[in-house]
């Protein structure tokens, strides 16, 4: 099925960019699963923090701006588009 290779590519993509670490892959690949269904016909970025060490994982949609608190890091913002459309690219 399409989103199984979609969250295979994702997950590929990130880890080889450096930007994230296994765990914090593992924890993306955990919210895609259980909440893309719900997410896929909306414009929506998957969103990686990370304070002290700790990190979330956040699947939004319709959101300007993004306001934490002091010493959070953002680690990734990217659109889901993103890899859908190269993903789609790809197979083609």
């Amino acid at each position: 099925q399409f989103v199984d290779i979609l969250y295979v590519y994702m997950l590929e993509e990130l880890l080889q960019s450096g930007e994230i670490s296994l765990e914090e892959g593992k924890m993306v690949l955990q919210v895609l699963r259980e909440n893309y269904e719900a997410m896929k016909h909306k414009t929506c970025d998957l969103i990686i923090v990370r304070k002290l060490g700790i990190s979330t994982c956040l699947l939004v949609s319709n959101v300007d701006d993004l306001i934490f608190e002091k010493g959070t890091k953002i680690v990734l913002r990217e659109a889901i588009m993103k890899y859908t459309e190269a993903l789609k690219t790809k197979l083609l």
